[in-house]
């Protein structure tokens, strides 16, 4: 059978670079208003710290999540399976929150030949989170075969997703 490449953590995973941008971006925001202060002849404003400090805090998540893409793949205990889709599920996850509004989220899982996934859809991180341009719809009978990374009981985390064409 032949398989179209849906997701791969080391070559398509966008997380590193969405972080990359908001470190930026808030660098960016610190940058301006430090230098406007400057300029300005005034003392430098706590905010323009704030931003400063929250860039550059964001910049590290970044290079950490690069390096962790690196690892995924450097990683020799990754195990493939292939095969049809079962049990698929999903399940909307609501929260309150500290300031008493609620957030919702949504699991998907299913399973392939008896071993188990599940993810929270939309999050962005370096493994398969089955959203946005990458997105496809799951459902029972769907041919896959998946490289995983063993993470726990029932926590696999998926790689790579090739979908059967």
């Amino acid at each position: 059978m032949n398989y179209e490449l849906i997701y791969d953590a080391v070559s398509t995973s966008t997380a590193p670079y969405t972080i990359l941008t908001a470190g930026l971006g808030l660098l960016t925001v610190g940058g301006l208003w430090t230098a406007k202060l400057k300029w300005g002849g005034d003392a430098l404003h706590w905010g323009a710290k704030f931003f400063l400090g929250a860039g550059i805090l964001i910049l590290m998540i970044s290079g950490l999540s690069r390096y962790e893409q690196y690892r995924i793949g450097q990683r020799t205990d990754a195990q493939t399976i292939e095969g049809m889709v079962s049990g698929y599920w999903t399940k909307v996850e609501r929260t309150k929150n500290a300031s008493n509004t609620y957030n919702s989220s949504t699991w998907e899982g299913f399973s392939v030949n008896g071993v188990a996934f599940s993810y929270r859809l939309g999050d962005e991180q370096n493994y398969f989170h089955n959203s946005g341009k990458r997105a496809i719809e799951m459902r029972d009978g769907l041919q896959l075969r998946i490289r995983y990374l063993p993470d726990g009981p029932n926590m696999n985390r998926i790689v790579r997703i090739e979908r059967g064409i």
